[in-house]
């Protein structure tokens, strides 16, 4: 799975309260993380607010390429 794209990468993580991946930029600061959301059944991003995170529209499509891969791995586990 490709976790490393030009300006940001992501690294996953796990917390007593849920799991997923932070999302980091090319400084390592983190502008938000992706977790699976049980309620609307998909993976969400959920920006960090206190690094005033700012998305190009090139940042956006990486971000939505890692879910629709985090979102095919969960499908390939689910079936297999």
């Amino acid at each position: 799975m490709k976790t490393k794209y030009k300006y940001i990468h992501f690294e996953k993580f796990k917390t007593e309260n849920f799991s997923g991946y932070q999302c980091f930029d090319r400084d390592n600061i983190t502008l938000g993380f992706i977790r699976y959301c049980k309620k609307w059944k998909c993976f969400i991003f959920v920006p960090f607010p206190f690094s005033k995170p700012y998305f190009d529209q090139s940042c956006l499509e990486d971000i939505i390429d890692f879910m629709n891969q985090l979102k095919k791995k969960r499908e390939e586990e689910k079936d297999g």
